[in-house]
């Protein structure tokens, strides 16, 4: 027969501190990984517009059409010219728009010629600043488009 007093197992102190350590670590890890998610939100969308600018310049290359991605608060399209004299475009895929859930603080047009020549030269500024994602906005030049991340004041955009 086995005597209860040498049998040994945890205290209901024991447990309870254990279940409070356990409690704080998932709590803390679950903040850890809504900013994480925020992180990718952003620069997820970052990529996703860029390929969009860079298709859209290749697409002016191979159609030799003259192709516009038009921004707007918290979306944009792209047109493709209809015409050679570019009088007239048509959207490019069957939806009218791409949300953006980070809308971008610049509204224009950015058009690329026949020759991919990109005009005007900008920046696009995505607004969740508070992010911290490596990519928060994307620089246009006349024949490159660079992902990049601002700087603390947000007056420039570093190309990376």
């Amino acid at each position: 027969m086995k005597n209860i007093e040498t049998e040994r197992g945890f205290t209901l102190v024991e447990l309870i501190i254990t279940i409070s350590i356990i409690g704080i670590l998932i709590v803390a890890l679950g903040f850890q990984y809504a900013g994480w998610q925020r992180r990718y939100n952003v620069e997820n969308q970052v990529k996703g517009v860029h390929a969009d600018l860079v298709n859209a310049r290749i697409r002016s290359l191979q159609w030799y059409r003259v192709q516009r991605v038009v921004f707007s608060g918290n979306g944009y399209q792209l047109l493709s010219a209809t015409d050679d004299s570019a009088t007239s475009f048509a959207p490019v895929w069957s939806t009218n728009a791409t949300y953006l859930g980070y809308p971008v603080s610049w509204s224009s047009i950015v058009q690329f010629s026949v020759r991919g020549i990109a005009s005007p030269q900008s920046t696009l500024w995505f607004t969740d600043r508070g992010a911290g994602s490596d990519y928060d906005c994307i620089v246009i030049d006349q024949t490159r488009i660079g992902l990049g991340k601002s700087n603390t004041g947000w007056s420039s955009c570093g190309v990376k």
